[in-house]
């Protein structure tokens, strides 16, 4: 548990290693903090995908901040610039009624039961907004209670009055059909649970295509939704939700900015693939007493 198994894996490398931590942990056990440290220890370089997660790992698990690079999460071309930002998000959805969008692999933790409590709360131009929950359940929580959660995220629609309004649509979407839901979102809702999420795909992936986001206060979401880029919120409230998404679709719409901010890394998976292979080629050029003393 923990990263005992990827410890047991990397023990056994003959050939340097580079290990991506996807996860850390901002106030871990002794065990996970010293799973982590070994781990990354025995890499010859550690890939972190946000600038918050290398300072976490430097300050609470010791890894040497030079030893740490971020490569950010990549994204298919394709999806970059896919909607225009210059256009204002109220115009863009002027004559339809306005689409949540929330898609994943869906299990407990990502907190969609707040953002259908959002949904009775929102004003403006977002009243009477349609959620749509895309992605298959998480294949551990099928195996171990089914489709459970779903059906409970089902009821409580019921019970709130907007099951007619929360459409849950259960298919692993193949790229193609995944970008058009993301092209026709007016906002992409992030309720996640956890406060020590480091990395969100979801998030790299809106914020690519240009749609507006509102996220609950994990630290990806923080470093990435600055300058006017979606609305952080605290974690299960449903108020502080509503009003972020009312205020992006109507009352105080998000100042749009450039998909690629000036300064800003390239994050289609063409130019992630190669910061990777000049990555490995740079541990590969490291003479092999430098990498074991680190």
């Amino acid at each position: 548990m923990n990263g005992v198994d990827a410890l047991r894996v990397v023990d056994l490398l003959t050939v340097p290693a580079i290990v991506v931590v996807h996860t850390v942990c901002d106030d871990p056990t002794d065990h996970q903090r010293a799973v982590l440290s070994r781990v990354c220890g025995k890499a010859a370089a550690v890939v972190v995908m946000s600038q918050d997660a290398r300072h976490r790992l430097s300050a609470q698990y010791g890894v040497p901040r030079e030893h740490i690079r971020v490569i950010p999460h990549g994204v298919a071309p394709g999806l970059i610039g896919m909607c225009d930002v210059r256009e204002s998000t109220t115009g863009r959805t002027a004559d339809t009624t306005p689409t949540l969008l929330t898609w994943g692999l869906l299990r407990p933790g990502k907190g969609i039961e707040w953002a259908i409590a959002a949904l009775p709360l929102l004003r403006g131009s977002a009243a009477g907004a349609r959620y749509v929950v895309a992605g298959r359940t998480h294949p551990r929580v099928v195996e171990q209670e089914g489709e459970t959660y779903r059906h409970r995220l089902a009821e409580h629609a019921d019970r709130l009055g907007v099951a007619d309004r929360v459409d849950f649509d259960d298919r692993f979407l193949p790229p193609e059909d995944l970008h058009l839901r993301i092209k026709h979102a007016s906002c992409v809702v992030l309720p996640y649970d956890e406060p020590d999420q480091a990395t969100s795909g979801v998030l790299v992936e809106a914020l690519a295509a240009g749609v507006p986001v509102v996220a609950t206060r994990f630290p990806h979401a923080v470093e990435l939704l600055a300058r006017g880029r979606g609305i952080v919120v605290p974690h299960r409230d449903p108020q502080a939700t509503a009003d972020a998404i009312s205020a992006l679709l109507h009352d105080q719409p998000v100042t749009p900015v450039p998909v690629r901010p000036a300064g800003s890394p390239d994050v289609s998976w063409h130019a992630v693939a190669a910061r990777y292979h000049r990555l490995a080629d740079d541990v590969m050029r490291t003479p092999a007493a430098l990498r074991d003393s680190r």
